[in-house]
């Protein structure tokens, strides 16, 4: 039963295959005196209008005839839509970047110049002769001050029972430092540098003693 169905679908298949191509032969039989007609007249008028009303019967031959007759070609050229590209002109005019306008000169900004100051050249002798001394008693008070008279900012330390350096302070040019403290009690007195300019030891009966006279 399969096989007779299957079969019955084939050959109805091929039985429609005909029936078309009967048609369409039908169809282009009865385009044919006007093809011939077209042909006849051998004008390219008469061809188009087959073409136009008979197409795609016998339409090759047709464009064929027409375009040997200097009508439309063979075969119709594909119509390109796209619009041609601008023609660049023959002279392109060379692109110039916008000129930035000259910055003003600047004025160079000059760090205050300011005069080196230096203690005075040779420490005093002080430095060597109490260089390692320290504080011994606290017994014995007095008052004191010290007068700066160099052109610098010295700083103050104190010379402990250990014999370390204790800040106690700065005194500037023309200053003056002092107070209460001990006999036997040294101050250092040194420079931007650090090092030692005068070390004054306290005497008892004196009161004022000078840096840098």
């Amino acid at each position: 039963m399969g096989l007779c169905k299957g079969g019955a679908v084939a050959v109805f298949a091929l039985n429609s295959f005909w029936a078309v191509g009967a048609m369409a032969q039908a169809n282009c039989q009865a385009a044919l005196p006007a093809f011939t007609a077209a042909t006849r007249a051998g004008t390219a008028e008469a061809l188009s209008t087959y073409l136009n009303e008979h197409a795609p019967c016998f339409e090759a031959p047709a464009r064929a005839r027409l375009a040997a007759l200097g009508g439309a070609p063979a075969a119709a050229a594909a119509t390109n839509t796209q619009p041609a590209p601008a023609q660049a002109p023959a002279q392109q005019q060379a692109a110039v970047a916008p000129v930035q306008p000259a910055s003003p000169p600047q004025q160079a900004t000059l760090a205050p110049q300011v005069a080196a100051v230096q203690p005075p050249s040779a420490a005093d002798p002080s430095c060597v002769q109490y260089g390692n001394a320290r504080s011994e008693r606290w017994d014995q008070p007095l008052n004191f001050r010290v007068i700066n008279r160099t052109n610098v900012t010295l700083s103050v330390a104190w010379i402990n029972y250990e014999g370390q350096r204790q800040p106690s302070g700065v005194v500037a040019p023309g200053g003056v430092f002092g107070g209460g403290t001990f006999v036997t009690h040294p101050f250092e007195f040194t420079g931007p540098d650090g090092a030692c300019v005068q070390i004054i030891m306290p005497q008892v009966g004196t009161y004022d003693y000078f840096v840098g006279q």
